[in-house]
């Protein structure tokens, strides 16, 4: 309540610093129109350099008409930066429909073939229609992947005993999938008591991530439309065979545990963890955002309580004696050429002077902003204004950008 009318302005710091970051990673990625590079191992062999140009084309092909790929690689580059790592499924997406149709059957000399009642017979036949057949490239929120802590921090995908994919599904797509024969039979109750949103980590970091905006998760909440979640389960056996199987929630199983090549042949390699900052022996290192966020929080609160001096200057406060029937509701609007009724304009009320801010205010957000600068690995107009003793000077420039570009191009 202390802080209910205070300043609660917050200075994008952090987004400023992503958008650079992410105009770096653009600009090393995507610079030539070669968005990949294949070489042969053994340069001398025809044979090997044949194959790597084929491969390069087709995969060239892919990345520019099938995977969005700019948009993948910059969604991982900031999931990286803001929840420490990124987590994306990689498979092969093939879609078909299947129609099925009655054919009339004819005999040989080309009339139609009938029943008793004159009605005519046929066959069915079914057929399919491919929707999709391409590969894919899916970006998780990592809050829907959960490995093991303890595993080992360089390669967490293939060292943890089991990896855990929450999906979020329509209550009808897991009715399908039960008519398809493809998952267990339940009733759709049973999968939305057990698929219902779990309130824990994983829902607070989806509520930040999705403040002031509708939670996808739960626009649609009646029957076919309410969104459960599944999941999908690697477990590694005592003898180093890894099982996979899909639950819904934590406690209805859709499918039974198999030897995992018969969900994905692409095996653990179906999903892929990446970093952008290095902590040894710490498979989820902390973000860039997380690292800076004491130093933003410092920042906020300077510039929040510089503001709130400000407009003490510009509107004063006032000292009212009780009882002493002042138009309080026109003294509080203090409007610019109005008029407050009192009883005794001498000793009613008086004036609390506030002193204005001091210059130690903006050279401490100053040294904060470089501060921050300087972790983030930016380089910004603010840092050279804040240092006169360098920005005076083209080899100053240079020394303040030099270390900036060490760490982006880390």
């Amino acid at each position: 309540d202390a802080y209910k009318h205070r300043s609660k302005i917050f200075r994008p710091k952090p987004r400023s610093a992503m958008r650079t970051l992410d105009a770096t990673a653009a600009s090393a990625l995507f610079t030539n129109d070669d968005l990949i590079s294949i070489r042969a191992v053994d340069k001398n062999n025809k044979q090997q350099e044949l194959s790597a140009t084929i491969h390069q084309a087709i995969l060239q092909h892919r990345l520019e008409t099938t995977i969005p790929w700019f948009l993948t690689v910059l969604g991982a580059h900031q999931d990286t930066n803001v929840y420490g790592i990124c987590v994306s499924r990689q498979y092969w997406d093939y879609r078909v429909s299947k129609k099925t149709e009655i054919v009339p059957e004819y005999d040989d000399d080309g009339a139609p073939i009938t029943d008793d009642d004159g009605l005519p017979l046929g066959s069915e036949v079914v057929t399919e229609k491919v929707l999709a057949d391409k590969p894919a490239i899916d970006l998780l929120a990592p809050e829907n992947f959960r490995f093991d802590p303890a595993c080992d921090w360089r390669d967490p995908v293939n060292s943890s005993p089991y990896l855990i994919e929450l999906i979020p599904m329509y209550a009808g797509d897991v009715m399908a999938m039960m008519e398809q024969g493809e998952w267990n039979e339940h009733t759709i109750g049973a999968v939305l008591a057990h698929g219902a949103q779990e309130q824990d980590a994983t829902q607070t970091v989806r509520n930040a991530r999705e403040k002031g905006r509708e939670d996808s998760t739960e626009v649609n909440s009646s029957d076919e439309y309410a969104v459960v979640w599944a999941r999908f389960y690697i477990i590694r056996d005592d003898d180093g065979t890894d099982y996979g199987f899909y639950t819904i929630g934590s406690g209805l199983l859709m499918t039974d545990p198999e030897p995992l090549e018969n969900f994905e042949p692409l095996g653990r390699e179906r999903y892929r963890i990446g970093i952008s900052e290095i902590e040894a022996h710490k498979p989820h290192p902390s973000s860039k955002i997380e690292i800076a966020r004491p130093l933003t929080d410092m920042s906020n609160d300077i510039s929040n309580q510089r503001l709130d001096n400000v407009k003490l200057v510009l509107n004063k406060r006032y000292a009212i004696r009780k009882d002493s029937g002042i138009d309080l509701a026109a003294l509080m609007r203090n409007v610019p050429g109005g008029g407050v009724i009192m009883k005794d304009i001498e000793k009613d009320f008086k004036t609390i002077d506030t002193p204005d801010i001091t210059n130690s205010s903006y050279v401490e957000q100053d040294r904060v902003s470089v501060e921050s600068d300087e972790l983030f690995g930016t380089f910004s107009q603010a840092s050279v204004q804040s240092n006169r003793a360098l920005n005076e000077t083209v080899g100053g420039m240079n020394l303040m950008a030099s270390s900036s570009n060490q760490v982006q191009e880390l």
